[in-house]
């Protein structure tokens, strides 16, 4: 005989989501579920999707501590030993954060041709406007 089928519910998903870390492969198997059935339950209860997010956000969360906790233990180790140590955390970090905390860059290339070009427009303006006696903009 087979398996009788359990019955979902958002209170079976919400139990499944605690303490997944947000990996939604062990949230599926917790319920049973499949993935496309979590993905749909997930857009019609807000109370799921809500759940999900909150234990995603909390492992990035824990992560996040645990990286910033092996910097300021190398930053110790380093002051008190006068020894080099393992900087990867910090290069990942610097990475990753202060790159997000920069504006975007962006490329700009002109070519001098184009550039004495658009100056010459500016110039040509700028002459239009005082000959008219109109202020500059």
């Amino acid at each position: 005989m087979g398996r009788a089928k359990r019955r979902l519910t958002i209170a079976r998903f919400l139990d499944a989501i605690e303490g997944s870390g947000g990996i939604k492969a062990l949230v599926c198997a917790r319920v049973p579920c499949d993935f496309k059935t979590f993905e749909r339950w997930a857009s019609r209860h807000a109370t799921i999707a809500a759940a999900f997010e909150t234990e995603c956000n909390a492992t990035i969360g824990l992560a996040k501590s645990v990286v910033v906790g092996n910097i300021e233990l190398a930053r110790e180790l380093q002051e008190t030993e006068r020894i080099q140590v393992d900087s990867s955390d910090a290069k990942w970090f610097l990475a990753k954060y202060d790159e997000a905390a920069l504006p975007p860059r962006v490329e700009v290339s002109v070519t001098l041709d184009t550039w004495r070009k658009r100056a010459d427009e500016r110039l040509e303006r700028v002459k239009e406007l005082h000959s008219s006696g109109r202020e500059l903009e």
